[in-house]
């Protein structure tokens, strides 16, 4: 069996085989960018969704802190200090003891009568 070919048929085979190694090399690229791509814009989504989960958080620190110093703001209002409640015991135990004494003079006072 003998295999003949002539100067054209190689030339043809040649340039047939180049552009299908070209298309092929051209296919491999537009995927490669193409899944690049998909990975950018993944990328970009997550850190996009990143930096919102901060900035939800940096707000809520922010409301939290408010709160606090709304807090300490009311406290003198609506607290009492340990020194005021013992001083304001102190005065009505004075007093319901000058009630005592007065009470018990008066009896004493009834009873000589």
């Amino acid at each position: 069996m003998k295999l003949e070919f002539e100067l054209w048929h190689l030339i043809t085979l040649v340039i047939s085989l180049i552009a299908a190694y070209a298309g092929l090399v051209k296919l491999l690229l537009w995927q490669f960018a193409r899944e690049m791509r998909e990975r950018i814009q993944a990328s970009s989504d997550a850190s996009s969704a990143g930096l919102q989960a901060i900035q939800r958080d940096s707000q809520k620190w922010h409301d939290l802190e408010l709160r606090f110093y709304q807090l300490l703001a009311d406290m003198p209002v609506t607290y009492v200090r340990r020194e005021d409640w013992a001083r304001g015991q102190g005065v009505l135990e004075s007093k319901l003891d000058a009630i005592a004494l007065e009470v018990k003079n008066i009896q004493i006072q009834g009873g000589r009568k």
